[in-house]
């Protein structure tokens, strides 16, 4: 089985000049985790995910407190309404993954599956041309529908 009878061919997408409130708005209006990244040539660059535009928790230098943060700025209750601009100011190349998984649409299910998975962190897999033009996408569910139909 290959995956190019089971890849998605309508993919959302972003560039790295773009906002990450242009991203984040992409994200909620179409309601997907994440986003490749593409140049302007269809070029797959990258990928964004929803976790990249939200706090996490580091720790405070110097100390075993853990606080939230995002974008190297310290989250409390009187900056949160700060980030609205943040958001705006910064571009999707500040955040994005370079190294992304993908495959090429003569791939076997198999290899995709590989793919993914040695990526774990990873929801999506991305299908390439020559040169990493993008051409599909393949979600965990996409092959969870494979894997449920077999040959059959």
């Amino acid at each position: 089985m290959r995956i190019s009878d089971y890849m998605e061919t309508e993919v959302l997408t972003v560039r790295p000049e773009d906002s990450l409130s242009h991203a984040a708005e992409m994200m909620l209006e179409h309601r997907v985790n994440g986003l490749p990244v593409v140049d302007e040539n269809m070029k797959l660059v990258g990928k964004i995910d929803l976790t990249d535009l939200l706090p996490e928790f580091k720790f405070v230098p110097f100390s075993m407190v853990r606080a939230l943060q995002l974008f190297d700025n310290w989250v409390d209750r009187h900056s949160v309404d700060d980030f609205a601009d943040e958001y705006k100011k910064r571009h999707v190349r500040e955040v994005m993954h370079q190294d992304v998984p993908y495959v090429t649409r003569d791939s076997q299910i198999e290899d995709g599956l590989y793919a993914l998975e040695k990526k774990s962190k990873y929801r999506h897999l991305y299908i390439v041309e020559d040169g990493r033009i993008l051409v599909g996408v393949m979600t965990r569910q996409n092959f969870l529908k494979v894997l449920l139909k077999g040959k059959g």
